[in-house]
């Protein structure tokens, strides 16, 4: 019988987690340059994908004197894929034509369920490779696009550490290009 789940399908999990972990740390980074200080990290070390966005958001709202519309959208985004993200994860997959699997045939498609907090049913969906490798591309793009906007929009010195700017009150930054 061949492997429940494709070595192609494994790669495109594989490609998932590794571009999720990577925007994790890019956000991470993210929080280290808003806040400014030098022990940020301690902080945001190992901490999860809601966390860091909660936290950011936190932070901007406190210290900017108006958000920023880009920053906003981008962190949408990554919520958006970190929802895709957490069912590939942590979902059970199950090949979608069980017949054709009982048949020793490789599986093109698969169910990936899993099971919600305090909740009696799964939520699940149905993804193909190509599905997969397209959510990994779009976090590995959201990776790329957060580095930009960080690089570009908040202010850091040769350590890589962004300017307290805490006793001079709110900070004004450049605004953002508006999305096209």
């Amino acid at each position: 019988m061949n492997e429940f789940v494709t070595d192609a399908t494994l790669k495109e999990i594989g490609r998932v987690v590794v571009w999720s972990a990577e925007v994790d740390l890019v956000l991470a980074g993210v929080l280290d340059d808003l806040v400014g200080a030098r022990r940020a990290k301690l902080l945001t070390a190992g901490q999860n994908f809601t966390w860091l966005v909660q936290a950011i958001k936190k932070v901007v709202n406190e210290a900017w004197d108006q958000p920023d519309r880009t920053l906003d959208g981008l962190l949408e985004d990554a919520s958006r894929l970190h929802e895709s993200r957490d069912l590939v994860v942590h979902g059970v997959w199950l090949p979608k034509d069980i017949h054709a699997y009982l048949a020793d045939e490789d599986p093109t498609e698969y169910h990936a369920v899993r099971p919600r907090r305090w909740k009696e049913t799964l939520i699940g969906k149905t993804l193909t490779d190509d599905e997969l490798r397209a959510l990994a591309d779009e976090l590995m793009q959201l990776s790329v696009t957060l580095r930009k906007w960080r690089d570009d929009y908040l202010p850091y010195n040769e350590s890589r550490y962004a300017r307290a700017e805490w006793r001079t009150g709110r900070r004004q930054l450049p605004a953002s290009p508006e999305p096209e």
